[in-house]
């Protein structure tokens, strides 16, 4: 195989047949590719000019390593990982139809509160199974939010890119101290300010609140025509009150994300199960949307329960949605 992208149907990465481009990116691109027993898979590479950059390689195999080694329900499943005949790192990955959350909110704007909070408490589990193991993602954003198909047509979400993640009281994941690492609205003001090494699970829940703020709003919290202002923005400035732009929202969920988002660390939730429990005390305990499922027009009720699936010794809060009657 010849170096660099893009790849054409019928090649083989390793023991992998190319069908048809995903996508493609300035770092890379993503196939659709069939592995020796039929399945269906998602092949990840690195492109060759990425591939000669140390940092590039090293965020790669960071990603690969700790994905394989998450193995969550709502964080997306590594297979395998390798080389190109070329010297292009690959990572195989589960193949997923669906949209991620950026393109789904882009397109349907702000969700009803059941269903904004279903998808975010599958997105919460996922990002509280990583904590437990040590992992801090640090770009949680809508763009590494896939949601996809589950059981009986049911939204199910995945999360993402684990390429800048932290690896807590584990082996260096090669960051600067200096460095700022996420995405501007969505990262948290110590990692806007330089702190990224020093990060923690807290920088987490900043995202998650900026991304439930947006489930719910409609729109980003925090949004400047340029990259500096935004910054500035997350660091010093407030999102727009989130009552003024969902007005039913009860009073006691809009203080959930507001604690979330606070500039402070030591003010947000210091958990994501915290985060969880609190958004379970706030919301009502039943709640019913005339939003349809795909395919259908479905009633949807969301039931918020607390249920014993433990992580790292705490109770995870799902959301369990059934058909409404």
């Amino acid at each position: 195989m010849s170096p660099g992208l893009p790849l054409r149907a019928g090649e083989r990465v390793g023991a992998y047949t190319i069908e048809q481009p995903l996508g493609e990116g300035a770092m890379g691109a993503v196939y659709r590719a069939a592995a020796p027993d039929g399945r269906k898979v998602a092949l990840k590479v690195l492109g060759f000019d990425a591939a000669s950059q140390p940092e590039a390689v090293a965020r790669f195999r960071r990603e690969a390593r700790v994905t394989s080694a998450l193995g969550h329900p709502h964080i997306v499943a590594a297979l395998d990982a390798g080389e190109t005949d070329a010297g292009e790192p690959y990572l195989v990955m589960e193949l997923l139809e669906g949209e991620d959350l950026a393109a789904l909110l882009a397109r349907e704007g702000k969700l009803a509160p059941p269903r904004a909070l279903a998808l975010f408490a599958q997105l919460g589990s996922g990002v509280a199974a990583a904590h437990a193991l040590g992992v801090v993602h640090r770009d949680l954003k809508p763009q590494n939010v896939f949601v996809t198909c589950g059981a009986e047509g049911a939204e199910l979400v995945k999360v993402l890119d684990f390429g800048i993640s932290k690896v807590v009281g584990g082996l260096s994941v090669m960051t600067r101290s200096n460095a700022s690492l996420g995405t501007p609205g969505y990262m948290a003001p110590e990692q806007i300010e330089g702190r990224s090494a020093s990060a923690d699970a807290r920088a987490d829940i900043f995202s998650l609140g900026a991304i439930l703020y947006q489930l719910l709003a409609g729109r980003p919290p925090f949004v400047e025509l340029s990259i500096p202002a935004l910054l500035h923005r997350v660091v010093h400035g407030e999102p727009p009150p989130l009552r003024a732009l969902a007005p039913e929202l009860p009073p006691s969920l809009v203080a959930v994300v507001e604690r979330a988002l606070r500039k402070q660390p030591a003010e947000r939730f210091a958990s994501v199960e915290e985060l969880l429990a609190a958004l379970a005390a706030a919301a009502p305990p039943r709640a019913t949307t005339s939003a349809s499922r795909r395919g259908g027009g479905a009633l949807w009720v969301v039931v918020l329960a607390l249920l014993g699936l433990v992580v790292g010794g705490g109770a995870v809060l799902l959301l369990l949605r059934g058909r409404g009657r």
